[in-house]
């Protein structure tokens, strides 16, 4: 009878051991789950670490940029009459600090043009704008992008005296803008490289069957971010 009460008492013991075991071993578990370090944000998450982040006026961010560089045509014809010239840009950009970004631009180009019939001193102005769906690949102060959207310009011949050329003195074309380029954003400072192919959905500027218009320009922009 003694031995039987032994046994009770001695397994009583152990099962209050093993319970006060167990409770000691999940105190630790919590106080090491609170200890642990939060999982971080995303990248792209407005409360993300970012140093070189200005106090902005949104949580996305926004950028206005202005800047200029070269342009081109692609097609044979465009080619023959025009030379590579100039083009100026004014941008606004909502979306700095998302993966995903809108676009909206002015776009302007001068080109000298040569071809018998016209003044020498003619020049062939071009006046646009551009609306475009932005991908940002990286956060951080470098920020390769890339982009693609829909546009229109006008075309104007100017400085050309009396004209009896292959060449018209206006015309306008729908244009799809896609390329990419890179950013570099620090403390409200942005400045933007950009490369950008736009075909044509027609345009026939240039009366000889060049109605390829297809261009092509490298800009270079600077600006604020907000």
């Amino acid at each position: 009878m003694k031995v039987g009460i032994s046994m009770a008492a001695f397994s009583a013991a152990a099962v209050i051991v093993a319970a006060s075991g167990l409770a000691m071993a999940q105190e630790q578990v919590e106080v090491e789950v609170e200890q642990r370090a939060p999982m971080r944000a995303s990248v792209f998450s407005p409360d993300a670490y970012q140093p070189n982040r200005p106090n902005l006026s949104t949580p996305f961010g926004m950028g206005a940029t202005v800047g200029g560089g070269v342009v081109g045509f692609t097609g044979d014809v465009a080619t023959d009459y025009t030379s590579v010239g100039g083009t100026w840009n004014a941008r606004l950009t909502l979306g700095t600090r998302t993966m995903l970004a809108a676009e909206a631009a002015y776009v302007g180009s001068a080109q000298a043009v040569d071809a018998v019939g016209i003044d020498d001193s003619a020049t062939l102005i071009g006046n646009g704008g551009e609306i475009a769906a932005r991908l940002n690949l990286l956060p951080g102060a470098f920020q390769p992008y890339i982009y693609g959207g829909v546009g229109h310009i006008w075309y104007t011949l100017t400085n050309e005296g009396v004209n009896t050329s292959n060449v018209d003195n206006t015309d306008q074309t729908l244009y799809f803008p896609v390329g990419g380029g890179l950013a570099f954003r620090h403390r409200g400072l942005l400045v933007d490289a950009r490369g950008t192919f736009r075909p044509t959905a027609n345009g026939d500027m240039f009366t000889n069957g060049g109605n390829n218009m297809h261009t092509w320009s490298a800009n270079l922009n600077a600006g604020i971010e907000f």
